[in-house]
């Protein structure tokens, strides 16, 4: 029996799309629901600190990467997706924000519980191990996204948005596990 080679991780990119969330896009931008439309909604509240939270996790281990140039690089990609997804879906919150939405108690109590205060006191291994986790559930709703009609019934630009963060979740869902 012939085996083959261990496939070449490729490159991951960092891409700078813009949306245009300045627009008219509707509290109710998912097939007309607010229910549907809040529970993306909700997620991406999360977004923003949790793909900081992901960046730190993972950059904590880099020097130790030296030997492994490959995934060194995989990393760096890693680290600007997350970076390009927080800063849109910090732009996407603030278009709910003028929407009415109050969230400033939300990003205060989420800010001060989980990152000052519970972050700081977990081991380095097991906020990795976190990420991990995290970035197989997101990966999980990536081809979600993707793969069902889901998100037909979208705004269209809140559909691209979130399509582009798919995209990428599936790219770069391995990099988090590999630093592990």
């Amino acid at each position: 029996m012939q085996t083959k080679p261990a496939p070449t991780a490729r490159p991951i990119p960092v891409r700078a799309p813009r949306f245009a969330l300045d627009g008219d896009i509707p509290r109710a931008w998912l097939a007309g629901s607010p229910l549907a439309s809040h529970t993306v909604n909700a997620l991406s509240l999360l977004f923003p600190e949790g793909e900081r939270f992901f960046i730190r996790s993972v950059k904590h281990y880099e020097d130790a990467l030296d030997a492994d140039p490959a995934l060194r690089a995989r990393v760096r990609g890693f680290i600007g997706q997350e970076g390009r997804h927080g800063h849109e879906h910090d732009r996407f919150n603030r278009m709910l924000a003028r929407q009415g939405f109050a969230l400033d108690a939300f990003f205060d109590f989420y800010t001060r519980t989980g990152w000052d205060l519970i972050e700081p006191r977990v081991p380095p291994h097991l906020r990795l191990a976190t990420t991990v986790a995290l970035e197989h559930l997101t990966a999980t709703l990536a081809e979600l996204a993707l793969d069902t009609p889901i998100l037909d019934d979208a705004h269209p630009e809140v559909r691209r948005l979130l399509f582009w963060h798919a995209c990428e979740e599936i790219e770069h869902k391995s990099v988090a596990f590999d630093v592990l």
